[in-house]
């Protein structure tokens, strides 16, 4: 089965090589059980693990933890990370231009369908 290759916050906020066109951020906590519904049915397809892994720097943040993540030339927790997005709900996903420039986000369970379509409207420059 294919997976989605989750890498780093430092893949969206730093300068690296081999970085992509757009990021996500996958923004979760563990108790919830749509996020576990995401990972289950959306992030096992294989298409948008195809998409994904081509096209997008993707990551994931638990949004109530306290572990370091890069944050352009800072380094915040999960928790400050849910603050700068505003995040208010799980499971939520944020998107990004290469550089690191926010597009939108998406709030609640987004089955891998509907997913695929918001990859190809991030991808086609629409939110750009």
């Amino acid at each position: 089965m294919a997976s989605v290759n989750w890498v780093g916050s430092e893949a969206i906020f730093n300068s690296i090589e081999g970085k992509k066109d757009y990021s996500i951020i996958f923004f979760y906590a563990d108790w919830c059980g749509y996020c576990h519904l995401m990972d289950q049915n959306t992030f096992s397809n294989a298409t948008v693990v195809n998409i994904l892994n081509q096209s997008f720097n993707s990551v994931r943040v638990n949004a109530e933890s306290d572990s370091l993540l890069v944050h352009f030339d800072s380094t915040v927790t999960g928790q400050e990370m849910k603050t700068i997005y505003d995040v208010r709900g799980y499971p939520t996903i944020c998107f990004f231009k290469g550089d690191g420039e926010y597009l939108t986000h998406g709030i609640g369970y987004i089955g891998p369908d509907d997913f695929t379509t918001v990859l190809n409207r991030v991808l086609s420059g629409e939110f750009d």
